[in-house]
């Protein structure tokens, strides 16, 4: 019955759409007077209306005796145009007042931007092109009020996470979807870098996307932007719209070259002062021989920095060698390497006969900062628009992209994370010497054994620590995605008034994952081999019905049906060797010693949906838009997979209540209110109704199968987001000053979410239908001309925006839900507190907040989990100004986030663990000087008062004696050994989190560039149709930051659990130019 309807109002819509055939038409195309075509200009006859398409094209119904058609366009004078015959050409010329502009919408619509009743920003081209970043989407930080971009530390190439206003799901990934001319694209995760040990990241689909293919980005906020691509938009929409072919006859050819070099900024703090040992002495780490200090990697005291001064004192090192004991100031910088970016972008379009079209071609080159990191990215596009016949088109595009990286960098807790050998690495030990001898050679003791190389490094204990030379070397990985993506659709217009399309758009791509672990090293000194194959495929398939037509002269309307059908499937097959290799350091799957492990993964989804909406518009200043979608689903059981959620927003510009002739002289050009109500669903991820096991296919032993303990949900229901929203945008002086604020309550609910169960049960967790997030906030986007001359300009634009997120519910007798859990500390939602607490271990405090500590100086550690944080922001904030000069440019942009926290494991491990960062010496001199002047004294430490050292600000607990004395609740005057109270704080397993909990607040030059156009004079002499040339910078200086030496945006994965930081490689700061050549 849900398919009839469909068809029955397709018929009748059909059957009206013949009758107007016979009516009179005229048709013709809209130019400047530069002979360029005018998209999407408005086309009014005495009967009908109609617009052009993006060439400018157009057809519309005339009633006999009409003689004039009225003609107009965004930024161009209105015009009544003469009917020439059957071909009219209207030629407008450019308006000095632009009041409204004509933005790019869900579906891919383009509307008059003062028609929308709900908050959108669109940025052109020319707004990200300036940047060396290789997703696309990392150019957009700090230039949309309300829209987050975060980076997982990890390299070129590495994953975004793209948020807008706030967090909306305990269990869903929270992030925007990426719509491509329209259309959806897969932009899922491949990152294991949040795992125990950690792991790499291998990026996001957004990053297939060629920058220099894209004409303008519109970023849809509100559920009611959003509605029409259903449950995929609970979280808002980035709609990326590509550029076309030219309406020339002609060919165009531009081509773009830049070159960017990329440095390590942001490094770690590392004290130079005291090398390896204990105590401020040659002890823990070094033996002696002959009175000469000989340093012992085999000792778990090798790590670190506790010892004495480094004054060249002659010692043997960890790899034999006698040498000086020094400090090495820059073994860290000189650790990386400068990295450098090469792109080089072609274009060519045109028209041939009905065929507008444009092909690209692109090359991205990068060779990272990171040793042995390479990544390389080659796209391929065409885009064509063809008139097949006087009412029906056809519009493709395609991207071919395949994406090449080489020793992607290891992260987090990764033992071959190079990050981790530094910080724990004794500051006496040189680059040089890890460079020099990172092998050994072994002979082993079994004459028919060949001699091998080893692994060599200055810690032995374990393989806790890797030598990166012997990484660079012989530890490799690589991976290869192929993809093809883009769309094909066939427009046909019955008539002005009635349209129709019909698009279906493929997104498939296969990556090819490899490893090796080298043999006779510390990882798997047996030697290893790892491959994967990952296999996904999303195919939408979507109409759209469109009738337009005008009640009045001044009431028009638009009324759309349409549907979509989507289909996803993942496959992943991955195989690993088994006990060794059997030929030494031949890496293949076939060299396993025991059967091969071999495992398949595979996951499918579909969902259908039929949504109807409608736009109505009173006298140019009354706008209503409503929308209905509703949505099947496979992930949702078969009874209850039908979910139906609405939309409406009512846009008011009441300046067109006055005069429009006065408002510029009154100073103000334009206002408009606007209001919004939606609702969308989400419906979780597949396979959460039925209890799922994985197969492990053990060659030669049989199949191996483990049972997921997650309990599944046979009556789960999608969550729900209501989303209200209220905003208002106002212009004044000729539009040299515009005003947009926005305010926002988003409420989600029916929560898909695990919550833990007794182990008894035989299960870890349920999934369950619980909780309640509400996010609100205000968005304030500024657009100023502050200085406007014949020959200098000057525009600045501020970007605020505030979220206040709050968990308001969640289940029955559930206290938390884990967002990330990592080494005793965990993110997490809990009731009546905002989304993202950081939660873990600190010290007990008094009824006034103070530090409690022993009798002997040492904080207290409360053995209660609480709550030291919340990565959320209390707002951000950002400035960028355009300074033009004749035909110089001077553009930049500093971004910044005030509040929020953030955990740095890179701090705990430096201070603690390793005594190499420079906040561990605080106390460390004059803790010496007190042991010194003991021992002078022969006085037992237990009988001595330290006469200086590490003073924790705190009060003694109840109980503290000194010297027999009672001191409970006095303020804490003893002074302790500072290893020992780092130490204490990082201990493994008994971790204090506490003290490396920092305000991640920071502010940010983050863009700065200088442009040239060659003046026409002279590139015509060339026969270019442009030429210019630039030179640009990003991440140039962090003007503040509360967080020591790691950037306070540094995140350990791209999901739910920011927060957390752990052993982040430094940013990277980029000088780059470029050549723009327009044939």
């Amino acid at each position: 019955m849900n398919s009839i309807k469909p068809a029955i109002l397709f018929i009748l819509v059909s059957l009206v759409a013949i009758a107007a055939l016979g009516q009179k038409s005229v048709s013709g195309s809209v130019i400047t007077t530069e002979n360029e075509p005018i998209p999407f200009a408005n086309i009014t006859s005495s009967i009908s209306q109609s617009s052009a398409n993006v060439e400018g094209v157009f057809s519309i119904e005339i009633a006999e005796g009409d003689t004039h058609i009225i003609v107009s366009a965004i930024g161009f004078q209105e015009d009544s145009v003469l009917i020439t015959g059957n071909k009219t050409i209207a030629t407008l010329k450019e308006s000095s007042v632009e009041i409204d502009d004509v933005v790019i919408t869900a579906l891919g619509i383009a509307r008059e931007k003062k028609s929308i009743g709900y908050a959108i920003t669109e940025l052109d081209a020319k707004e990200i092109e300036l940047s060396s970043d290789p997703s696309v989407v990392n150019r957009l930080s700090g230039k949309v009020a309300g829209l987050t971009i975060s980076s997982t530390n990890g390299g070129a190439g590495t994953s975004s996470r793209i948020i807008l206003r706030g967090n909306n799901s305990l269990s869903g990934n929270n992030q925007a979807l990426i719509v491509v001319d329209g259309v959806p694209i897969n932009n899922s995760t491949t990152s294991n870098s949040g795992d125990e040990w950690g792991g790499r990241d291998y990026g996001n689909g957004v990053s297939d996307i060629n920058p220099d293919d894209i004409a303008s980005i519109s970023v849809l906020k509100g559920a009611s932007a959003a509605a029409l691509y259903g449950s995929q938009a609970t979280n808002g929409v980035i709609l990326i719209v590509t550029k076309s072919g030219g309406n020339s006859k002609k060919l165009r050819v531009n081509y773009r070259t830049s070159f960017t070099a990329e440095s390590p900024y942001i490094l770690y703090g590392l004290q130079n002062d005291y090398g390896a040992g204990r105590n401020g002495r040659f002890e823990g780490a070094w033996t002696s021989t002959n009175g000469i200090p000989v340093f012992n990697s085999s000792v778990d005291f090798s790590k670190g920095s506790w010892g004495p001064l480094m004054e060249g004192q002659r010692i043997v090192d960890w790899n034999g060698d006698t040498t000086s004991f020094s400090p090495q100031p820059n073994n860290y910088k000189d650790y990386f390497r400068t990295g450098s970016t090469f792109t080089n972008s072609f274009s060519v379009d045109g028209k041939i006969k009905r065929v507008n079209f444009r092909f690209s071609a692109s090359n991205n080159v990068t060779k990272d900062i990171i040793p042995g990191a390479k990544l390389n990215r080659t796209n391929l596009g065409l885009k064509i628009q063809s008139q097949l016949t006087k009412r029906l088109k056809l519009n493709a595009y395609a991207n071919y992209v395949v994406n090449e990286a080489f020793n992607r960098p290891a992260l987090s807790d990764s033992h071959d994370n190079p990050n981790r050998n530094f910080v724990h690495m004794p500051r006496h030990i040189s680059l040089e010497s890890l460079k020099n001898d990172f092998e050994v050679l072994v002979i082993p003791e079994d004459e028919d054994k060949p001699p091998y190389y080893a692994e060599n490094t200055w810690f032995g204990f374990w393989n806790w620590m890797t030598n990166p030379y012997w990484n660079i070397e012989y530890q490799r990985n690589g991976d290869t995605r192929k993809r093809l993506f883009g769309n094909a659709s066939l427009s046909y217009e019955f008539s002005p008034k009635l349209k129709a399309m019909i698009r279906t758009s493929p997104d498939t791509y296969v990556t090819e994952f490899y490893t090796t672990d080298a043999q006779y090293g510390l990882l798997n000194s047996q030697g290893g081999y790892a491959s994967s194959e990952d296999s996904q495929n999303l195919i939408n398939t979507d109409f759209l019905i469109s009738y337009s037509d005008k009640l009045s002269k001044k009431f028009s309307y638009q009324l759309n049906l349409g549907g979509n059908a989507m289909y996803y499937e993942k496959t992943v097959d991955a195989r690993n060797t088994s006990g060794g290799l059997t030929l030494p350091q031949v890496y293949s799957i076939e060299n396993s010693v025991n059967p091969v492990l071999d495992r398949t993964f595979l996951s499918q989804a579909a969902k259908n949906s039929l949504y109807a909406f409608g736009q109505f518009s009173y006298d140019g200043m009354l706008y209503l838009d409503i929308s209905s979608r509703n949505d099947w689903s496979s992930t949702l059981p078969e009874g209850g997979n039908s979910f139906l959620y609405s939309s409406a927003s009512l846009g008011f510009v009441y300046s067109e209540l006055f005069n429009r002739s006065k408002l510029p002289e009154k100073g103000f050009s334009f206002g408009k209110l606007r209001v919004s109500y939606a609702g969308v669903g989400n419906e979780g991820e597949p396979y959460q109704l039925e209890t799922t096991y994985q197969t492990v296919n053990n060659e030669g032993y049989g199949d191996s199968q483990f049972i997921n303990r997650t309990v599944p949900n046979l009556g789960l229901v999608p969550e729900l987001v209501k989303s209200f929203e209220l905003g208002s945008d106002m212009k004044f002086f000729l539009n040299r000053l515009g005003i947009d604020v926005t305010y926002y309550n988003n409420r989600s609910f029916n929560q898909i979410s695990n919550i833990p169960v007794s182990a008894a049960s035989g299960y870890s967790s349920a999934i369950v239908n619980s909780g309640v997030i509400n996010n609100s906030g205000v968005e304030i986007q500024v657009n100023s001309t502050p200085i406007e001359r014949k020959n200098f300009r000057w525009n600045a634009n501020l970007a605020y925006a505030k979220n206040k997120s709050e968990v308001q519910e969640l289940g029955p007798n559930v206290e938390s839900s884990i967002l990330y859990e990592h080494w005793r500390l965990t993110i997490e939602a809990r009731p009546n507190n905002p989304y993202g607490d950081i939660v873990g271990y600190g010290f007990l405090r008094d009824d006034n907040g103070n530090i409690l500590v022993d009798g002997q100086g040492m904080g207290i550690k409360d053995q209660t989990p609480k709550v030291l944080g919340n990565f959320t922001p209390d707002f951000s904030l950002s400035l960028s100004q355009n300074f033009s000069y004749k035909n110089w440019t001077l553009s930049m942009l500093i971004h910044s986030q005030i509040g929020g926290d953030i955990f740095s494991g890179t701090n705990m491990y430096g201070n603690g663990y390793a005594g190499n960062f420079t906040e561990s010496l605080e106390g460390r001199a004059e803790w010496y000087a007190s042991e010194d002047a003991r021992e002078l004294a022969g006085v037992a430490m237990q009988d001595w008062t330290a006469t200086g050292g590490y003073l924790l600000e705190g009060t003694y607990a109840a109980g503290s004696s000194i010297d027999g004395q009672d001191v409970s609740g006095q303020t804490n005057q003893t002074y302790i050994n500072p290893f020992d109270y780092y130490e204490r704080v990082s201990r493994w397993q008994d971790e204090i989190h506490e003290p490396f909990i920092y305000d991640a607040s920071f502010i940010k030059l983050r863009e700065l560039s200088i442009g040239y156009t060659v003046p026409e004079s002279f590139y015509k002499k060339l026969k270019l149709r442009g030429l210019s040339l630039g030179v640009f910078g990003t991440n140039l200086w962090l003007i503040h930051s509360n967080v020591p030496n790691v950037d306070p945006e540094s995140s350990l994965t791209n999901g739910n659990g920011q927060g957390y930081e752990l052993y982040a490689y430094p940013n990277r700061r980029s000088l780059g130019m470029f050549l723009k050549v327009s044939i």
